[in-house]
């Protein structure tokens, strides 16, 4: 008796056809436009006005010098006056340091920031004059509470063209994300290729990933969000394979691969495990050859040791991301269900500017609302209509990603945008499917049109009427 499941998905491998040159000659353009755009807003966005930057920074240019993020020494209470609670931070987690050199790296960085305007800039930034460690700009904050893969990847690339000077190892990170950046367009694509027939929505998905103005700006930033993206964005790429082609050892250890590199960058990496998860157990309830059920019992096994490991390095570590305590969880329920945390998590997602002191027209967050709300309800039309050449599983493995991310968003009780953006080749595909597949083929092309019309326009405003005017603009800075 056949296999009905293994027969189906060689049917199923057979509609993801290679792109043909023409669609292989957009992508390609598509990905040389992203280049300049990220280019551009590497360019416009000023020294030390990404979030957090100076604190990723720091924590880089140490490790970089051969610090590496362990063998710290622990201190108390009573050694704070001694030291700055972010001085004592770094002191903890890196090994080998001394109070001097941490207060001298932490003084030339906000010399630096004083040299290119940062006080003007963010509107909640106490005057700079006579700032001497990072407590006078944001008080008993570090970054040094994050995994440390992100920099011990970061630090070598540092070493070699950083030379040791804070501003130039900043620079030489921004170039990472600009990569980082183009990777997770590049993964869009494929995101794409999977969920729907047509590729269309790959390259519209691809596009809304390069040209939402909120993750471009992450070109130019120094953070570890935006090598966690990467390895989220192409861990859900084989994710999809997994139901799409087959469960095979290769498959599930380069999966799994990916998404222990992704948590080993920061905790938002977590969202791609539900359709990693979804997966595996989609191929177990839908049954198989036998020798397949070793692999899927693996990979189940994995994920729970993933999440229990994760767990437990974390708050070894003093990572805050996850919740300690009941009390503390509550805490964090209680802050995402306040207008405010809904307001601040619309701005960061959709566009905000000097470290969210500043944000766009009411009009615009309004006028996304209501298009991701179009969105939706055409992503339900087309996945109920058995003519729309979507492949349902990929939908659900996206809409799984996106839930989960959107999870532990929650679970961290912070409102940022960021936060989300690991799921954001899934969030995008979703997006794009919704606008364009419950529309007769031959509208596609005039619907795409004005889809890119709109990104183009709501973009353009963010880079020049919000960050060019407010970096540049205001205050003569």
């Amino acid at each position: 008796m056949p296999d009905n499941t293994q027969v189906e998905c060689r049917e199923e491998s057979h509609s993801l056809a290679t792109p043909n040159p023409r669609d292989r000659h957009r992508l390609r353009l598509l990905l040389m436009a992203a280049l300049l755009h990220g280019l551009t807003y590497l360019v416009l966005l000023p020294p030390w006005m990404g979030e957090d930057e100076p604190w990723h920074v720091e924590y880089s240019h140490h490790v970089a010098a051969g610090h590496m993020p362990w063998g710290g020494v622990e201190v108390s209470r009573d050694d704070l006056p001694d030291y700055s609670p972010s001085q004592a931070f770094v002191l903890r987690e890196l090994g080998g340091l001394d109070a001097e050199t941490i207060a001298s790296t932490q003084q030339s960085i906000v010399d630096s920031m004083a040299e290119h305007r940062f006080w003007e800039r963010v509107d909640w930034a106490s005057w700079g004059g006579g700032v001497e460690n990072f407590d006078q700009v944001a008080p008993y904050f570090t970054a040094t509470h994050q995994p440390p893969l992100y920099y011990m990847v970061l630090s070598p690339v540092l070493a070699i063209f950083g030379g040791g000077d804070v501003l130039q190892e900043m620079w030489v990170g921004r170039g990472i994300s600009l990569l980082a950046y183009l990777a997770v367009v590049l993964a869009a694509y494929e995101v794409g290729r999977r969920v729907c027939n047509d590729p269309q929505i790959a390259l519209v998905g691809a596009l809304l990933v390069a040209w939402w103005p909120m993750h471009a700006r992450q070109a130019a930033v120094v953070n570890n969000d935006v090598l966690v993206k990467v390895a989220s964005a192409w861990a859900l790429v084989i994710s999809l394979d997994l139901v799409r082609l087959g469960l095979t050892w290769k498959r599930a250890a380069l999966a799994f691969g990916l998404v222990a590199i992704g948590l080993a960058f920061k905790t938002t990496g977590a969202g791609v495990l539900a359709p990693l998860g979804l997966a595996i157990l989609w191929r177990t309830t839908r049954g198989g050859l036998l020798q397949n059920q070793r692999v899927r019992l693996a990979g189940l096994i994995t994920i729970v040791l993933l999440v229990v490991t994760v767990v437990f390095v974390y708050r070894f570590s003093h990572n805050p991301a996850i919740p300690d305590t009941l009390e503390n969880l509550q805490t964090r329920v209680d802050a995402v269900l306040s207008p405010k945390f809904r307001r601040t998590f619309v701005r960061s997602a959709v566009g905000a500017f000097n470290w969210y002191s500043r944000r766009l027209p009411d009009w615009q967050y309004a006028a996304v609302g209501y298009a991701l709300l179009l969105s939706t309800l055409g992503l339900v039309v087309a996945f109920v209509r058995r003519s729309s050449g979507l492949n349902r599983r990929m939908i659900l493995l996206c809409l799984a990603g996106c839930a989960c991310q959107l999870l532990l968003v929650i679970l961290r009780g912070t409102a940022a945008g960021r936060y989300v953006m690991p799921m954001l080749p899934a969030f995008a595909t979703l997006i794009a499917a919704g606008f364009l597949v419950p529309l007769p083929p031959q509208w596609r092309t005039r619907a795409t049109a004005l889809l890119v019309i709109a990104l183009v326009a709501l973009d353009g405003y963010f880079a020049w009427a919000g960050l060019t005017w407010n970096q540049y603009g205001v205050w003569s800075s």
